[in-house]
């Protein structure tokens, strides 16, 4: 609850901004009235300028903001002959943006219209951030003073009871649960969660504006993708990688070099089991944060459209989430082998970390196969040309995907191999 009321503030004060321009023209040949409308998501930080302007003085232009979600005319604004409009919208939101000229005569008039978006910083949910991130530390104060209450009153004879009782515990139950507890809850491996919760809370969280053209075949659109520009994988990525690599390095090569993995390893417990509990772990650890991050976020995209119509605001969520989650895989399994490999943590660290960044700068034929890279180019670039036809480009994805993906199963099972060599000797 702190980090995603860290990421509200954080955004509220220090999000990107940027100008979205779009141009545009209409025509009339017959004296008929000429539109366009816009599908756009807005935040009240957003300042929008429209202009307008006939080839006739005495023509009529009109603009309409409607709120999608309750069909409220938030603005109505005409003028003859050439219109110029500075506005903010009411709250956050999608929104229907429509020019419209009225000709005066049957002659071909002509309007350029210009829109010109300043994307502001999200400060609509800072009073809400500073909430959650008040009640989340203290949360957190409370949970640590009553842990640290627990300890000092606990007697040694008490302890040792409640190890006993673990040990029959874990003899009952089956081994690959009570390792894959050990793995989740012990050492604070677990907390983990935070950074990367908070990287897709915060990038996510900025809320970029977006216009797409609204098709005249389309009646319900896919509101979801005016939500695609506040995904950015290429940041999320560098946040989030070096966290992956640095739990791996912590599961692997640290618990190798203090010799926790060997002492675990003396007990009768299968290779398999240990490695398959330590990966598990892994891939919990890694994935319910990103599953959590985007979801809070596109709930908060449009708060109200995601109560009336979540079909709208969750359409493309499922497609969205696969691709992040593959990410995630991604990751790990390139993250995985060095950590088995290296029995020092910082090689285990260092080498994932610099390999990456070499096919991300140097390319070597690889980089178009980053997950990143095929983001932007089957995910947010494919949906401003077609304008809520098909959404987000999933088949073109995976078959972009495939060879990291490939890889990562690759080195995974590579990994797995040298774990039970290394183990055994």
């Amino acid at each position: 609850m702190a980090a995603f009321g860290i990421s509200i503030v954080g955004n509220s004060q220090f999000a990107r901004e940027g100008a979205t321009i779009y141009t545009g023209g209409l025509v009339s040949h017959d004296g008929s009235d000429v539109s366009f409308t816009y599908y756009a998501f807005l935040k009240p930080s957003d300042r929008v300028t429209f202009s307008a302007a006939t080839n006739s003085t005495s023509a009529t232009c009109i603009l309409k903001l409607v709120r999608i979600t309750s069909g409220q005319v938030a603005l109505n604004q005409d003028l003859n002959g050439q219109l110029f409009l500075i506005f903010s919208s009411p709250a956050r939101g999608g929104y229907l943006i429509n020019a419209t000229i009225h000709p005066s005569s049957n002659q071909t008039q002509a309007i350029n219209d210009t829109i010109t978006v300043v994307s502001g910083k999200p400060n609509d949910g800072l009073l809400l951030g500073i909430v959650f991130t008040f009640v989340g530390l203290l949360a957190a104060v409370v949970c640590l003073a009553m842990n640290r209450f627990r300890r000092l009153t606990s007697l040694p004879s008490t302890t040792a009871e409640s190890g006993s009782a673990a040990r029959d515990t874990g003899k009952s139950q089956n081994k690959f649960i009570v390792l894959l507890r050990a793995e989740l809850f012990s050492s604070g491996r677990i907390f983990f969660v935070v950074p990367i919760f908070f990287a897709i809370a915060y990038s996510a969280g900025a809320f970029d504006a977006r216009f797409l053209s609204a098709p005249q075949n389309i009646s319900r659109p896919n509101l979801a993708d005016l939500f695609a520009p506040s995904l950015t994988p290429y940041s999320d990525w560098l946040n989030i990688f070096p966290v992956v690599v640095a739990l791996t390095a912590y599961s692997f090569a640290y618990e190798r070099e203090a010799r926790i993995l060997r002492s675990l390893l003396l007990n009768p417990i299968r290779l398999r089991s240990v490695f398959l509990a330590k990966f598990t772990a892994l891939c919990i650890i890694v994935e319910t944060p990103i599953v959590v991050g985007i979801t809070v976020a596109s709930t908060m995209f449009d708060p109200q459209l995601a109560l009336s119509e979540p079909a709208s605001v969750y359409g493309n969520l499922l497609a969205w989430l696969f691709v992040y989650l593959l990410y995630g895989l991604v990751m790990i399994g390139l993250a995985l082998l060095p950590s088995v490999l290296f029995r020092k943590p910082m090689y285990s660290f260092v080498v994932p970390v610099f390999i990456v960044l070499i096919i991300s700068t140097e390319g070597f034929g690889l980089d178009n196969s980053l997950p990143w890279n095929v983001w932007l180019v089957n995910g947010i670039g494919v949906l401003s040309s077609l304008n809520f036809q098909t959404g987000f480009d999933f088949g073109g994805f995976i078959m972009s995907a495939l060879p990291s993906s490939l890889l990562a199963l690759m080195l995974s099972l590579l990994a797995f191999v040298v774990f039970q060599i290394q183990s055994k000797e």
